[in-house]
């Protein structure tokens, strides 16, 4: 029996404290919990005995396992370090974190022969971490591509199956609990950039700051933009893209027109889903729900599990200083003529629209350059024959 500490009994935190002691979990027994607010009300009930603080649950050499579930980012790299550096199991949702700090992380685990777990981090349900630390070993995918956020995946199936407006899809999707009071992270586009980096670590061996990767969201998206691809059967998804050869790590977060025969076409509100391409299988889709209690509380589930197959981090990992993105794109953007410059060139001019093509790095530039600016990225035959 190895004993437990649940720090953080948000929503995922109490599905988690729910299944561990419900008698179906055997091998683990939750003996401390923490919280932040012990007045809030909550959907579980016996805990109370089992509350403490984070310095009794770390003096505490009973306690082989820590389990990490805040939305406090630095209180959680505190935890983690000093779980780690007593050699205890960590294990954490808080994918913020992780992308920033996962090389620190990963090297206190090695130095402290400790184990650090983060499925949970990644796109609920989909065990993907499991799948790039064990089945891809030996073929390493060329390019990873998903949909990692529910709450923007939920806005642009709204957007798309209703005639709401942005605003109003929003405020629905804070009132159904799909977005937070603030959901810049979200529909910015920086919540996937944060899981996309733990993925690029995992499936390339690379580790990179999050800001270095160029991202865009759908924070500025026009009324008009989606009436001109729905009317040509087109969808809007935001998409965290990354791809490996011997030219350099390319990566990106963007919103990208898709057409039916897409996989990612059908993956609808709060799904997720992950695209590996490898040589030897060429693409696997895996999808599930990416967020919600149970989703994410399986997620957790896994890595308790993992504990008891000894699961490694792998170290041998190269540092990653710039991203490669020198390909010329075709992207959709919602700019007057006069605030385009010569580093674009003009494929397609309309009144509601224009299609331009260009680099990331042109895009990004004019993107900082007019922040309310709407950017999506055309695929190649997307753009030939819908758009040409």
């Amino acid at each position: 029996m190895k004993n437990v500490a649940i720090i953080g009994l948000g929503t995922v935190g109490c599905g988690v404290y729910e299944k561990l002691t419900d008698g179906s979990a055997t091998d683990f027994k939750v003996t401390r919990v923490v919280v932040k607010d012990v007045t809030k009300e909550r959907s579980i009930s016996g805990y109370e005995p089992l509350l403490s603080t984070c310095e009794e649950v770390l003096s505490d050499d009973t306690i082989t396992i820590v389990i990490e579930l805040t939305n406090d980012e630095q209180l959680a790299l505190k935890i983690a370090l000093a779980t780690l550096e007593k050699g205890k199991t960590f294990i954490s949702g808080s994918k913020k974190m992780i992308a920033k700090n996962l090389k620190l992380l990963e090297e206190t685990a090695e130095r402290n022969k400790a184990l650090f777990l983060y499925e949970a981090a990644v796109c609920g349900s989909v065990p993907i971490i499991l799948l790039l630390q064990n089945y891809f070993l030996g073929n390493t995918p060329k390019k990873v591509r998903t949909i990692a956020n529910g709450t923007s995946n939920y806005i642009l199936s709204k957007l798309w199956q209703t005639a709401h407006t942005y605003t109003a899809i929003v405020q629905q999707a804070q009132l159904a609990g799909f977005a937070e009071i603030d959901p810049t992270d979200d529909v910015a586009g920086f919540d996937i950039r944060s899981k996309l980096t733990i993925i690029i670590s995992n499936a390339f061996q690379i580790n990179l700051a999050p800001t270095l990767i160029p991202c865009f969201g759908i924070q500025h998206i026009k009324v008009h933009t989606i009436g001109v691809l729905k009317a040509k059967g087109l969808k809007l998804k935001l998409i965290g893209e990354a791809a490996c050869d011997g030219s350099g790590l390319s990566a990106f977060v963007v919103p990208v027109i898709l057409a039916e025969d897409d996989p990612f076409f059908s993956i609808e509100g709060e799904q997720n889903a992950v695209e590996i391409e490898n040589a030897l299988s060429q693409n696997q889709l895996f999808s599930g729900k990416g967020a919600g209690r149970y989703p994410t509380t399986q997620a957790v589930l896994a890595d308790l599990q993992a504990t008891n197959s000894k699961r490694k981090n792998t170290l041998n990992k190269q540092w990653c200083q710039k991203i490669i993105n020198s390909e010329v794109y075709f992207f959709y953007v919602d700019i007057t003529l006069q605030q385009l410059d010569s580093s674009v060139e003009i494929i397609s001019l309309t009144s509601s629209y224009i299609i331009v093509k260009a680099t990331f790095e042109a895009m990004v530039i004019l993107s900082e350059e007019h922040e309310e600016l709407f950017i999506a990225r055309i695929p190649e035959e997307v753009y030939s024959y819908y758009f040409a």
